[in-house]
């Protein structure tokens, strides 16, 4: 039986609501590149808006500033943002692990635990690296086993030309890797039920953005990547939907700046 398969129950919180659960997730996948033309662009995509209340009295907090303003980590955060350009200087193999144990490993601790938050400590995210041009590393597809720090090999060969068919819709160029974050969505469901699926979410979210902050420190460039054909990553990471409620949510592309 598939865990799809199994039936509701009023006491079985994963039963409660799951085909509204699934019916959601298969509802945001892409499945072709859609994007409009850019002349057909509107301007209500690229404005800028924000909420107001101008007739409420406001405090002024622009002349107040911390000790900790000038830290080595605010200075961190002025210094990320998004780029879609990439040297063709490899990644080290060496900055590749650092930031999978800085961000992605699991501490031996009891329980385990990640620097990222984890609503119930369920952990749904899984890391995948998609090595494209990482020094001392063969190219190819692994999955980043967390307890162990280790690299497990799913597939040899460049995975370029397929991650560029399923990131058509986007403007990029090409990176030296991806890391591609991945939920298996029934470790919340079990426990949160529907809402669950936006636990996991807040928990991609916030692995991505502690990922991307070790990535500014390393001067490696990083862009999220949440528009992608999702079944041509689910079998470029040779996951299944059907089977394990598992997929892709995010991509990370990395490189070295230009």
């Amino acid at each position: 039986m598939n865990i799809t398969d199994r039936p509701s129950k009023d006491n079985d919180p994963l039963g409660q609501g799951i085909q509204l659960a699934q019916a959601f997730e298969e509802a945001t996948w892409i499945h072709k590149d859609s994007s409009p033309q850019a002349s057909y662009i509107p301007n209500s995509w690229t404005s800028i808006n924000r909420k107001q209340y101008r007739r409420l009295p406001r405090v002024d907090l622009s002349e107040l500033r911390s000790p900790s303003q000038n830290s080595e980590l605010s200075k961190v955060f002025e210094h990320r943002s998004s780029k879609r350009q990439f040297s063709p200087e490899p990644i080290a193999l060496e900055t590749v692990s650092t930031m999978l144990a800085t961000v992605a490993s699991t501490r031996n601790e009891e329980p385990p635990s990640r620097v990222y938050p984890s609503a119930g400590l369920r952990w749904p995210i899984e890391w995948y690296l998609a090595a494209i041009n990482v020094a001392s590393l063969e190219a190819g597809v692994y999955h980043y086993e967390s307890f162990e720090h280790q690299l497990e090999t799913l597939k040899i060969g460049n995975p370029w030309n397929d991650i560029a068919e399923a990131l058509s819709m986007q403007s990029i160029e090409r990176p030296s890797a991806l890391l591609i974050l991945t939920s298996v969505f029934h470790r919340s469901w079990i426990k949160y039920g529907i809402r669950g699926s936006r636990y996991a979410y807040l928990e991609a979210g916030a692995a991505a953005m502690s990922l991307n902050i070790v990535a500014v420190e390393a001067n490696i460039s990083v862009v999220w990547l949440g528009g992608f054909v999702d079944s041509s990553i689910s079998k470029i990471l040779d996951i299944n939907w059907k089977m394990e409620l598992e997929t892709p949510v995010l991509c990370l592309a990395l490189g070295h700046p230009i």
